[in-house]
């Protein structure tokens, strides 16, 4: 049986913030991104993994952004996965800017997840939730998202105080 670790690093420089994530199979000690199989997924459970009373700012404009080749300039990203999912939580967060949209999601886990009390900031009417890479919901179909999709029921579109945040530099907190 092969064991995944998954590590997700966020950086703050003076300039920005980005988050780096990698995956090793530690069977085939692969740096590739997580394979499973057809066969193997329905037996497969992600649970438990919570999300909460972080900060995100300016995803997609730092350093590490510029480089990568598949530029993905967001806060949260759920990609296609084939496991049975239950409690996937993200609550109490402040996600503001980002240079694509706020939150992607490429799985439909509404059975087993839950986005409550969050707050979205996207500029000049950007993309804050792209939906199954079908839907793409910008500032002004924030409540159409809500009510469509039954996510984040409780949370908002407003420009966050980021001055109360004391643990962010000092250049975030004057946006």
């Amino acid at each position: 049986m092969s064991i995944i670790f998954f590590f997700f690093l966020v950086v703050v420089t003076l300039s920005s913030t980005f988050a780096v994530d990698y995956f090793v199979d530690s069977e085939s000690g692969s740096d590739a991104a997580v394979r499973t199989s057809a066969d193997a997924a329905w037996k497969s459970l992600t649970e438990n993994v919570v999300f909460e009373n972080n900060v995100c700012v300016d995803a997609g404009f730092g350093w590490g952004h510029v480089q990568r080749p598949d530029k993905n300039g967001r806060h949260v990203m759920i990609y296609n996965n084939q496991a049975k999912t239950k409690n996937l939580v993200i609550r109490n967060n402040v996600f503001c800017n980002a240079s694509d949209s706020l939150v992607r999601i490429e799985s439909d886990f509404r059975d087993g997840m839950s986005m409550e009390g969050n707050t979205y900031w996207q500029p000049d009417g950007g993309e804050v939730v792209r939906w199954l890479n079908k839907q793409r919901y910008k500032t002004g179909d924030f409540r159409l998202y809500q009510e469509e999709i039954g996510l984040d029921k409780t949370s908002t579109l407003q420009k966050p105080d980021l001055k109360r945040h004391s643990a962010l530099p000092e250049n975030f907190r004057d946006k």
